[in-house]
């Protein structure tokens, strides 16, 4: 319905407000409600006044009972610890000014007006609807009437510095029948009277854009009037949050009206609501009813199924002295100002594409605000909550925050990892934080993680969430391949000779190899040592990473070491010391020690080469009883090499072996034994005694092309090696042999 006649001429009302400041523009760099420049302002009923005048809220005949007037005032938590935080009203009184037209319309007797702040509360709640008194009550103040020649500012409320941060909420009530008309501004001033101009960045106190400390306000409920000759528009901001299945949007009163345009995120908006593409044509209400509703009933509304998310426009079309209400959604904030908005997007990389059981990824997952690039308004993003699932085929590592200061935590549960930011991502801002995993023994097919960042703005709009993925492969018949190695060698020889005597120190080292393309899990490292051996307590070392369970306690008579993973291509050891026990019987000539490997998915890998398949050659050191014993040596009685189309055949055969472990072949190009290469993968085992020697044959499938020279390396049991040789194969006679007569000490 139209205004009474004191609003007749209302398009002077931005005149009036510019007056009282010197003609000057002051909110220019203030936020204030409604926007500077705007010919369509807020009013505020008393509860008998005709419901047909258009507020709806306040009325006593609305089915509800009377009520109030709703605003947020968003004091970000980035607001300055030192700085207070003001709010002015513009002309909160009923007044008699002269001539017309005034802000403030009377009908009889002149009455109050009542301002009441409450909170602060989460911005995100929704839209609060306190009475009088109620709790969270900051500061109530209640404006008599006045005959003034000018309308003017008034400081209503200073929060003093530090201000906690978060949604005020404003409430507005007009006493009885009258109509009151009046403004809102917020921010920092610099002095009392906030009549005088605001200083620049009032309500952005670093002066730059999107960076989280602008205040804003929000409506609640209110209505909207204007007395402009000819027709005007109303834009009202609505934010439709994600996975909403539907979304309502009311108007009561629009009786002199011309139209009502809906806009969705995608569309193309026009300010005067022209029906563009994407736009959807409203529903007018009539006279002191609501549009598809009645006067106690809002009724069904203008219904949109599967509404777009984001920022929607709300265009409202009206002529001259009409005071109406449009809401939007129920009981949800809106703005007549754009918000600022954020935009973020997010990505994750571990820099590799191809991946095998075992291996350590890790996930550097960056998110930007690219929020000046596409918005119009652009805005800090807040409550920035990154989700990361982890494949079902890795195990969680860790994860960490890795730009410098950005507060937050990151925590992992149930295979999915979050990060929660504290402070808010700016325009243009960048940040990076990182997961990592290890990829499970038998892992197959692919390994894909994905993370989901979720945020909200200023207001606690929560915005769609955005996703990106890292894909790698795991290419079929990926497996370890673990071999292990044992050396035993004489650390402290009491008596200078190679062999180790009662208190002498034997040291083991234990060599793990993963030759395989994935990597090796649990590997542990088992040795039950020699009866005639005692273990040095704190000598067990497992490196690198590894962790020793038992050797270094005193009375331990076996060594564990697990290392957990063992990657592929990576070695792993372990060293021990023992010493050489008294009182060994004299019939004792070697000692001997034999460990094992496991690891997922294995049995026993030996810690040397295997004699036989199925069965593990056992390290051994020749024992020097007190008293002296046999030395170690072997009669060689034939070494020769034959061709053998294109392999050579190797020969020889020993008279006596005594302390001989094995032996080793090596061949080189030359007659340079400097450039001689091992070409047994394994030690030939011993098959002699002192009493007696064999005879060996091995067989060199791939030798080169051309002359080829070979020698025979004797390895004894503590260690200590021999050669002979070299010897060079011909071809079609038999290769030459060469015989070497050694001392041979019997006892």
């Amino acid at each position: 319905m139209r205004s009474t006649p004191a609003f007749a001429a209302l398009a002077l009302l931005c005149v009036l407000a510019l007056s009282a400041l010197g003609g000057q523009v002051p909110a220019a760099r203030a936020i204030e409600l409604p926007p500077p420049g705007s010919p369509i302002f807020i009013q505020t009923n008393g509860p008998t006044s005709q419901i047909g005048l258009g507020d709806w809220y306040t009325n006593a005949d609305n089915g509800v009972g009377p009520g109030y007037h709703y605003f947020s005032i968003i004091v970000p938590c980035a607001w300055p610890a030192a700085g207070a935080f003001q709010i002015d009203l513009f002309s909160p009184e009923i007044n008699t000014s002269q001539p017309r037209p005034r802000l403030d319309e009377t009908t009889g007797s002149l009455d109050e007006t009542v301002f009441e702040l409450y909170g602060p509360f989460a911005p995100r709640a929704a839209p609060r609807e306190p009475t009088p008194g109620a709790a969270g009550s900051v500061f109530q103040r209640t404006f008599a009437p006045v005959a003034a020649t000018a309308e003017r500012w008034e400081r209503f409320y200073t929060i003093a510095a530090p201000v906690a941060c978060g949604a005020y909420i404003l409430r507005a009530e007009t006493k009885n029948n009258d109509q009151n008309g009046w403004r809102l501004r917020i921010g920092l001033d610099d002095d009392a009277d906030p009549n005088n101009a605001p200083p620049p960045n009032y309500d952005n106190p670093d002066g730059l854009a999107g960076t989280g400390d602008e205040a804003q306000f929000a409506i609640a409920r209110t209505t909207y009037q204007h007395n402009a000759p000819t027709v005007q528009c109303l834009t009202l901001y609505q934010f439709v949050e994600p996975g909403s299945p539907t979304a309502r949007f009311h108007n009561f009163d629009l009786d002199n009206n011309e139209r009502v345009t809906y806009y969705p995120p995608s569309a193309q908006y026009d300010s005067q609501g022209a029906l563009t593409p994407g736009a959807i044509a409203g529903t007018l209400s009539g006279n002191a009813v609501w549009n598809n509703g009645t006067q106690t009933d809002r009724g069904a509304g203008d219904l949109v199924n599967q509404p777009e998310p984001g920022l929607w426009r709300i265009v409202t079309c009206v002529r001259g002295d009409n005071q109406f209400n449009q809401e939007g959604i129920t009981d949800q904030y809106s703005t007549l100002q754009p918000p600022p908005q954020p935009d973020m997007v997010v990505a994750k990389d571990d820099g590799r594409t191809v991946v095998g059981p075992g291996d350590t990824l890790a996930y550097a997952i960056t998110f930007t605000n690219q929020a000046a690039t596409t918005r119009t308004l652009p805005g800090a993003a807040l409550a920035v909550q990154l989700t990361d699932t982890l494949p079902p085929n890795t195990t969680y590592v860790g994860c960490r925050i890795v730009t410098p200061g950005l507060a937050g935590s990151c925590a992992q549960s149930g295979g999915v990892v979050t990060f929660s930011l504290t402070n808010p991502v700016a325009v243009g801002a960048s940040g990076a934080v990182e997961v990592t995993v290890r990829v499970n023994a038998g892992a197959t097919g692919q390994v894909v993680n994905t993370v989901a960042l979720d945020y909200q703005d200023l207001f606690g709009n929560q915005y769609p969430t955005v996703r990106d993925d890292d894909v790698d492969t795991i290419p079929a018949g990926s497996a370890p391949s673990v071999s292990a190695t044992k050396v035993a060698r004489i650390k402290l020889d009491r008596n200078g000779d190679g062999r180790a005597g009662p208190t002498d120190v034997i040291e083991y080292t234990i060599v793990v190899s993963n030759t395989g393309n994935a990597a090796a899990f649990d590997v542990t490292v088992g040795d039950p040592l020699s009866q005639y051996t005692t273990l040095v307590v704190g000598s067990v070392r497992a490196e690198p990473g590894g962790t020793v369970l038992a050797g270094n306690t005193s009375g331990d008579t076996a060594v564990s070491a697990r290392f957990g993973l063992l990657a592929a291509g990576a070695a792993v050891r372990v060293l021990m010391d023992v010493t050489v026990n008294t009182g060994i019987p004299n019939t004792v000539q070697v000692i001997l020690n034999q460990g094992t490997i496991t690891h997922t998915g294995s049995g026993p890998i030996c810690t040397d080469y295997p004699v036989t398949p199925g069965s593990c050659e056992q390290t051994p050191v020749i024992y020097q009883p007190p008293g002296g014993g046999p030395p170690t040596a072997i009669e060689l009685l034939d070494l020769g090499a034959q061709r053998r189309g294109a392999a050579v055949e190797l020969r020889w055969a020993t008279g006596a072996e005594v302390g001989t472990a094995g032996f080793h072949l090596y061949r080189a190009t030359s007659a340079d034994r400097a450039a001689a290469t091992r070409v047994t993968p394994a030690l030939i085992p011993a098959r002699g005694g002192p009493s007696g020697g064999a005879s060996y044959r091995w067989v060199d499938a791939a030798p080169p092309a051309g002359s080829v020279f070979y020698w025979l390396v004797e390895v004894e049991a503590g260690g200590a090696t021999r050669e002979h040789g070299p010897v060079r194969p011909s071809a079609p006679a038999p290769a030459s042999s060469t015989r070497l007569f050694l001392p041979l000490l019997r006892r």
